[in-house]
């Protein structure tokens, strides 16, 4: 079995997290209330996201996980 390996699966964004990328600015709900963050990093199902502008000062800088289907596109076509 040369050549191969386990336990690692490279992260592919699913059909619904294409139309993101890193650095996509997006806004989303976060603790019932609405946030803008940057996405850093792109998962199977979800992105790590973190929060730039916020309601609430304490979650300025805070990194959380979100899935694609909570995400909007900040950019107004």
């Amino acid at each position: 079995m040369a050549g191969k390996t386990f336990g690692y699966r490279p992260n592919v964004p699913s059909e619904i997290g294409e139309k993101f990328m890193v650095g996509s600015e997006v806004a989303f709900f976060y603790k019932e209330e609405a946030q803008v963050g940057v996405i850093e990093t792109m998962l199977n199902n979800s992105a790590v996201v973190k929060i730039v502008l916020s309601p609430t000062k304490t979650l300025h800088d805070f990194t959380t996980v979100i899935r694609y289907a909570d995400l909007q596109d900040t950019k107004i076509n």
